[in-house]
């Protein structure tokens, strides 16, 4: 998993992304989208800083770290 915006988001909010079943595709912790390859962008964790969490993947994160 990796936090990840897409390239024509206009608002700045990134999500948690992960690989999903289809090929090509990835899969949004929030379930919210669902960017191909093309249309996502990894966020390094130096520019993490300037971008808003997406407050559903933040959420889903922490549920999945409480389960482990």
């Amino acid at each position: 998993s990796f936090w990840g915006k897409k390239k024509d988001s206009q608002s700045g909010v990134v999500h948690l992304l992960c690989t999903s079943d289809w090929t090509g595709f990835y899969r949004a912790k929030c379930l919210g989208i669902f960017p191909s390859h093309g249309q996502a962008e990894k966020v390094s964790d130096e520019q993490l800083v300037h971008f808003l969490r997406c407050k559903r993947c933040l959420a889903a994160m922490v549920k999945e770290e409480n389960k482990q």
